[in-house]
């Protein structure tokens, strides 16, 4: 069993949960909160690929897909698309006043530049694509081709044991009739670190079970690798001392 905080989604370690009471403290955010241990889940399917996403195993996986689902829900293009209609029109409002001689020049400037930003935050949204790019080392997380600064993050896999995909908070609280996730990249401390946020459930189940077998895949490979070594080793060892080898005295 491992408990999240339902305020930030931290993991909650042992030494900070009372079995006795069913309350556990985040040590996080320091919010105290009641659970219920969770009745046993059933194996989950593998999950498909959804139709917009692209995937492509070739050379080092990559992973892409364009955040479009439910735009009327997303608070960000909400904002941005409602701030740009208002700098908009405040524009083409000053500049008519500029023309009639009734304001200075300076002022239709300053609203349409202020609308600019609005525009380009637009077209991060609508246009920009999430891309996910995995390798023997880390897995890089950004957002192209739009330039799109403070997204771009990577995590590096030494450490990491598993990858896996969970219902956010928000999402079980509100009951949200599309289930949202979060990705997460598992630590062998018992930690994690996110690696994609608030995805539709199709893609965050069939993102984290890509990754995953990736990963397994590679680390497989590693040890193999690490196994063929030491054969090589014992090898060369029975060559150089052919009486001290198990082999040549059978």
């Amino acid at each position: 069993m491992q408990l999240t905080c339902p305020q930030c989604d931290q993991p909650i370690t042992a030494d900070h949960i009372n079995i006795q009471q069913m309350v556990a403290a985040c040590p996080a955010c320091d919010n105290v909160f009641q659970f219920t241990p969770p009745e046993p889940k059933l194996k989950r399917r593998k999950a498909r690929q959804p139709r917009r996403l692209q995937l492509d195993e070739a050379e080092d996986l990559h992973i892409a897909y364009r955040t479009l689902f439910r735009l009327d829900k997303d608070e960000n293009f909400i904002n941005s698309g409602a701030l740009s209609v208002v700098f908009t029109f405040i524009t083409i409002l000053m500049t008519s006043l500029y023309l009639a001689g009734e304001v200075p020049l300076v002022l239709p400037i300053l609203f349409g530049l202020a609308a600019l930003p609005m525009y380009y935050w637009l077209g991060l949204i609508v246009f920009n694509k999430t891309h996910i790019n995995m390798d023997d080392l880390a897995i890089k997380v950004s957002r192209q081709p739009l330039p799109n600064i403070g997204q771009a993050r990577q995590i590096d896999l030494s450490g990491v044991t598993s990858i896996s995909a969970e219902e956010t908070s928000a999402s079980k609280q509100k009951e949200y009739d599309t289930p949202r996730c979060h990705v997460w990249a598992n630590l062998s401390d018992g930690s994690r670190q996110l690696i994609a946020a608030d995805l539709i459930e199709e893609y965050g189940y069939f993102i984290a079970q890509t990754l995953d077998k990736s990963l397994q895949r590679d680390t497989s490979r590693l040890t193999a690798a690490e196994r063929g070594e030491d054969d090589e080793s014992l090898f060369i060892a029975e060559a150089a001392h052919p009486r001290e080898s198990p082999n040549r005295r059978r």
